[in-house]
């Protein structure tokens, strides 16, 4: 009897890990949520992780993420699901709030450099649409540029060649120009060249030497600069603008 009842629980683990991994992404996301909003925080993120490692990428997945590993006083994960977040929505005003709220209890309370205004432009202005709605945006520009200078070539009077030939050259401009955006766009959805410290604490250091001249003691949550790459250590630079060496096991990329 035993041994019946032991094959009958296989079985159905079985089904239901058949089931699971049959499940579209949007399905397992609502599972984790169910999970999430049954306050078992512990079974959401792993649901949750597991669409992350199979390569799903969207701003509920992450902010929710983030928000279970926060009331699993994980403020480190936090902080970094919460700036994911903010890559595929810039405007998402609760990450925004939330994330402001867990740096708030970080023990690192660094206050930030400025950043140079013109960068900061490029970069709020890339972020306000996806990659690809401004990939085809600049394809529209694209064909109304050659529209224009197929007017220019074949246009009767000289008024009309002269506003086909502007049109063209203007319209054309743009869509170089904004293909540059989608391009820089799409480097900061890959690569923000960004990462958050994930141990609790660890020691920064002048050179990618353990036996090097240790800088300062950092923790867990605060967002790094990643400025250079030797073997298995970043150079990497704080908010306070302070530069040093970590190794790759410190922190994760946004």
């Amino acid at each position: 009897m035993r041994n019946r009842r032991l094959a009958a629980i296989s079985i159905l683990s079985l089904v239901f890990v058949w089931s699971y991994a049959n499940d579209t992404p949007e399905q397992r996301l609502e599972q984790a949520n169910t999970a999430y909003q049954a306050q078992q925080y512990s079974a959401a993120i792993e649901q949750y992780e597991s669409l992350v490692t199979d390569g799903y990428r969207s701003a509920e997945l992450y902010y929710n993420l983030a928000n279970s590993y926060y009331r699993q006083g994980q403020l480190g994960r936090a902080v970094l699901f919460y700036e994911r977040t903010l890559l595929i929505a810039p405007r998402d005003t609760d990450a925004k709030y939330n994330l402001a709220v867990v740096r708030s209890q970080l023990q690192d309370k660094a206050v930030p450099l400025p950043p140079f205004f013109l960068a900061q432009w490029w970069n709020n202005f890339s972020l306000l649409m996806p990659s690809g709605a401004w990939s085809a945006l600049s394809i529209v520009l694209l064909w109304l540029g050659v529209a224009g200078l197929i007017a220019w070539l074949l246009a009767l009077t000289r008024r009309q060649k002269k506003l086909g030939f502007v049109l063209g050259v203007v319209m054309l401009s743009l869509s170089g120009l904004l293909l540059l955006v989608s391009a820089h766009r799409l480097a900061l959805e890959k690569n923000s060249a960004r990462a958050v410290v994930l141990e609790a604490a660890i020691m920064l250091y002048s050179a990618p030497d353990v036996q090097s001249q240790p800088i300062r003691e950092i923790h867990e949550g605060i967002t790094l600069q990643l400025l250079d790459k030797i073997g298995d250590w970043h150079k990497v630079a704080l908010p306070t603008g302070e530069q040093g060496w970590l190794p790759d096991t410190a922190f994760e990329k946004i």
